[in-house]
């Protein structure tokens, strides 16, 4: 069982409900129970206690909480209703705590407004501890037992509260009891130290005080009872008033209306006071002010007659503090409204901190609003924080950077390695002011798409049912777990709802893609070591190197990676045997290429050109092929490609070649071997087309990554999977998928130059955040979608297995980004500049 992460109705109440109705019977941890969600027979039943009914508690609760404070009955019920109403009681509150409590919400709104962003449950949950602990245990901040200790310790203390009473180690329940004997112990020992003290008056009457003076009249007052008295009240204080204000200021924040009538009614007791010429005024509300304020009455639960709406219990138990809690929550709401401006801002969610997340965050700070970034590591530079040593860049870094934010120029070679590429990511992030927004060690595990809205997502026209980013019947749940603690149950993990997600998760992380293979010919019968290059690329150097070292190492694969680790293993043990496939490299177009291609959407003119040009195109491409073959001893080796280079740049399958490769393949440190399929035996590998078996001591599988399953699976319905499945990447403008609404995808399309093309995207996607741009209906995206998805794929033909934006057209698809966007697309001085220059990231510099 775990604690509810959302404020509707948990489902399995809600699945019990459709089915036999408001109430029911059902079992609980074991224990037979009936559940009513029926305002009536609720507000029945708590009139009914003592009478018809019987206070109880779940195993846990009682056990943490002590059911002789919690369910006191009679006299013992009497005496400490009596005790809480004389220090937080209406007399109290009128003549001394009301100008406290508006002094305490004032400096901690003003400390929050210096702030970037506040987790306004955390924080208003330690304003009220403060206020409370200090009222109760005439607690300060220079006293020796620590605030946060306390503090940290009932966070998270309902997940004990609904568990199974189990007292052992690593079950909620033994965490939660945990927690709680630390809070108890410093408790008891203030309570002790009064105890001691003369006349039990050591620190002026406070709470303590009284029940100190107390046990010496009454008999049931213990040491230990006072003791979970004291931190029952805290507890009850310190979570409830908090998530109250919480929702509240949610509430305030989806409905304007409301919002406006609280503020006008707030603004009317100061103006009122400026009229009356009040002397005082200056000294903040005073009772009747509190007690005038009608509109904030009956909505806050003061004087609610609606049975569905009980904010302080009912009945006999009706609680004592809760004149308190209105009052605060009341001084709460006027500072706010009065000296504030509430505005909504929308939230945004970047899942990933790599350069995707990096420019998402940017674009969107720069058009006003303010994204909270989440990280799963705890350092940001996605694949580039977890690479091998020999890595470089495989794209020249004039087309690997940002359009305002050039490479230093201490960087000289056109590839650099993955040491100053992460360095000048982590350089950019710091430019920009980034850091601040990302939490990092937070791992979304899951999104969750909510709304009030019975409307189904199928029959809507346009996106989202509005056409627009934001909805103000929908929203995301992201579901983060602490990285640092992935063993922790689901209880610990935090739910955030926000108003639009975009997820820069990326295509080359997480999820390995292991081959099949026939039974007993698998990695298990090897006689050795079997590791996905994911794995050894997260290995410190030193533990690589002992790794491999005499070792015979085979790796298997073809792309980036592979050729990579290949040389780095053959760099450090030259012993090694590598088994790789190469492909070529990048080269750069212009628009006058683009004319040779055939485009989407393109008018019968440009057709019939793309027609009459495109043998230039195949006798380019052919001559790169020979250059290449000419350069590279492919045929040597058994290594040319069965593709054409045409093709093989269409689907952006290239790889920069590590330096000496060839050469390193001379002097025998690296041996080439070109298969279609292997498996496993005792001694290594057998490879297709041989009779004797590769040996390997181990073997390290560069087969890439399972991105489609990574993308669905971190959806929660099953609906929005299916939008996934089944094709590379069917979203708009490589970035919105027209089914699923409130929801970006940056960095999953693949490009020649990942950096380049995305940050289009993301100024485009800001662009659609903020309103200066329209998408077309559902339908008409679907339509754009599939005539790419028919252009990728003739381009491409069989080696189209993801989306890719073909280095042949890229310039073209900026083209279509611009002119959304109304800025001009043609970014070049002159004609011919225009027509032959290569386009690079600072020719967009000035799209913002």
């Amino acid at each position: 069982m775990v604690t509810a992460n959302s404020i509707d109705i948990h489902p399995f109440v809600k699945e019990r409900m459709s089915r036999y109705g408001p109430v029911f019977k059902t079992s609980v941890a074991g224990r037979s129970i009936v559940v009513s969600t029926d305002p009536d027979v609720n507000n029945f039943l708590f009139q009914q206690e003592g009478k018809l009914v019987e206070m109880w508690y779940m195993d846990s609760f009682a056990q943490l909480l002590r059911q002789d404070t919690t369910a006191a009955s009679g006299y013992v019920h009497k005496y400490l209703r009596h005790l809480v109403m004389s220090h937080f009681g209406v007399e109290t509150l009128k003549n001394r705590l009301l100008p406290q409590l508006e002094r305490a919400v004032n400096q901690r709104l003003q400390e929050w407004a210096k702030q970037p962003e506040v987790q306004l449950k955390d924080q208003t949950a330690t304003m009220i501890f403060e206020f409370t602990a200090k009222h109760m245990l005439s607690y300060e901040a220079e006293r020796s037992w620590d605030q946060e200790n306390i503090i940290g310790n009932l966070s998270n203390f309902l997940e004990g509260l609904m568990s199974f009473p189990l007292r052992i180690p690593g079950t909620a329940f033994h965490r939660c009891r945990q927690r709680q004997q630390k809070v108890i112990k410093v408790i008891s020992e203030i309570v002790e130290e009064r105890m001691k003290s003369s006349n039990g008056n050591g620190c002026g009457g406070d709470f303590v005080d009284q029940m100190v003076e107390d046990m010496r009249t009454e008999t049931f007052l213990t040491k230990e009872f006072a003791t979970h008295v004291l931190f029952g009240i805290l507890l009850a204080s310190f979570e409830t008033i908090s998530s109250t204000i919480a929702l509240a200021i949610n509430y305030l924040s989806d409905h304007p209306s409301f919002l406006q009538q609280l503020t006008e009614e707030h603004e009317e007791i100061v103006n009122k006071r400026r009229r009356d010429g009040n002397p005082g005024a200056a000294d903040g509300l005073v009772w009747e002010e509190y007690r005038s304020m009608n509109f904030t009455h009956n909505n806050t639960g003061s004087n609610a007659k609606a049975k569905n709406f009980m904010a302080f219990g009912g009945g006999n138990r009706a609680c004592a503090g809760a004149e308190f809690s209105k009052v605060l929550m009341a001084v709460f709401l006027h500072v706010l409204v009065t000296k504030y401006r509430m505005e909504r801002g929308k939230r945004i969610a970047i899942v990933g901190a790599g350069i995707s997340g990096l420019m998402a965050c940017k674009y969107t700070l720069e058009k006003g609003f303010s994204p909270i970034v989440f990280e799963a590591r705890s350092g940001l530079g996605g694949v580039w924080s977890q690479t091998i040593e020999s890595t470089k860049l495989q794209t020249p870094k004039d087309f690997y950077q940002f359009s305002d934010f050039s490479w230093p120029p201490a960087v000289q070679g056109t590839y650099p390695d993955h040491t100053q590429v992460l360095e000048y990511i982590q350089a950019y992030a710091v430019r920009f002011n980034i850091l601040p927004r990302i939490k990092f060690n937070s791992k979304v595990t899951c999104i969750d798409y909510v709304t009030s809205s019975d409307a189904d997502l199928l029959s809507w026209d346009l996106w989202g049912g509005s056409g627009e980013p934001f909805s103000p019947s929908g929203k995301w749940h992201l579901t983060v777990q602490n990285a640092q603690n992935p063993s922790a149950s689901a209880a610990t993990d935090q739910v955030y709802q926000v108003d639009f997600v975009i997820l820069c998760i990326g295509r080359y992380s997480d999820v390995p893609n292991i081959p099949d293979f026939p039974l007993n010919k698998g990695p298990e019968v090897l006689n050795g070591q079997v590791l996905h290059s994911m794995d050894y690329a997260a290995m410190d150097d030193d533990v690589a190197t002992a790794l491999i070292k005499e070792k015979r190492v085979t790796v298997v694969g073809f792309q980036k990676s592979a050729v990579d680790i290949a040389a780095e293993v053959a760099t450090k043990n030259s012993a090694s045997l590598c088994f790789s496939f190469s492909r070529i490299h990048l080269f750069c177009l212009n628009r006058f290429t683009e004319l040779m291609v055939h485009k989407p959407g393109e008018g019968f003119f440009m057709w019939l050109l793309a027609v009459f040009l495109s043998p230039l195109l195949w006798i380019f491409s052919t001559s790169i092929e020979c250059y290449l073959k000419f350069v590279y001893p492919l045929k040597k080796y058994n290594m040319v490609p069965a593709h054409k280079f045409l093709k093989q740049i269409s689907s952006c399958k290239f790889t920069v070649l590590p330096a000496n490769f060839y050469d390193r393949v001379k002097d025998g440190s690296l041996y080439l071997k070109k298969s279609q399929s292997f498996s496993f035996c005792k001694n290594g590998l057998m490879v297709q087309g041989e009779s004797r078996p590769l040996q390997s001591d181990i073997v390290i599988l560069a087969t890439g990554y399972k991105s489609e399953e990574k993308l669905k699976n971190i959806f929660r319905s099953n609906f929005f999977r299916k939008c996934i499945s089944g094709s590379s990447a069917p979203f708009y403008r490589e970035c919105i998928h027209p089914r699923i609404p409130q929801l970006a995808i940056l960095g999953y399309a693949d490009s020649p130059s990942i950096l380049y093309s995305t940050e289009m995207r993301s100024k485009w996607l800001a662009h659609f955040l903020a309103g200066n741009l329209v998408l077309p209906t559902i339908r008409k995206m679907e339509e754009d979608v599939m005539e790419w998805e028919k252009c990728k794929r003739s381009d491409a033909e069989e080696s189209h297995g993801r989306s890719c934006v073909s280095t042949l057209l890229q310039i073209y698809f900026n083209d279509q980004l611009c002119k959304d966007m109304r800025c001009n697309s043609r970014r070049k001085s002159g004609f011919l500049a225009e027509l032959f220059e290569a386009y690079c990231p600072n020719d967009y510099k000035a799209v913002s």
